[in-house]
């Protein structure tokens, strides 16, 4: 049963640490633009993040039109449900790999 927790934990991890990886990028990004030079443009600013994050390809598939704007961006890396790679679908997905333990870990410590 320790293994399985383990495991679980273990696959868990993954999840928790691109959520962290993505929130870090979005405030380091955020933080720059506030403190930038006034001629940077928004695609100037938000189209190499979303590079940087491998989600450009998915970009494009939601927002045809191709125009970047900060909501669109901070939109699809945090909130998004058809970005994988989302901060609430890691979360999302880090819970799951914690929900088969628990029921496993309340039963072992009613016992």
């Amino acid at each position: 049963m320790l293994s399985r927790i383990a495991e679980s934990l273990y696959w868990m991890a993954p999840h928790l640490e691109r959520a962290d990886n993505t929130a870090r990028v979005l405030d380091i990004n955020v933080v720059h633009r506030l403190a930038a030079e006034e001629g940077l443009t928004e695609e100037g600013q938000w189209l190499p993040l979303l590079t940087i994050l491998g989600a450009d390809d998915r970009y494009a598939e939601t927002y045809p039109d191709g125009r970047v704007s900060v909501p669109r961006v901070i939109r699809l890396l945090t909130q998004a449900e058809t970005n994988p790679g989302s901060i609430l679908n890691c979360l999302r997905l880090a819970r799951e790999r914690t929900s088969s333990p628990r029921g496993c870990m309340s039963i072992w410590m009613s016992s």
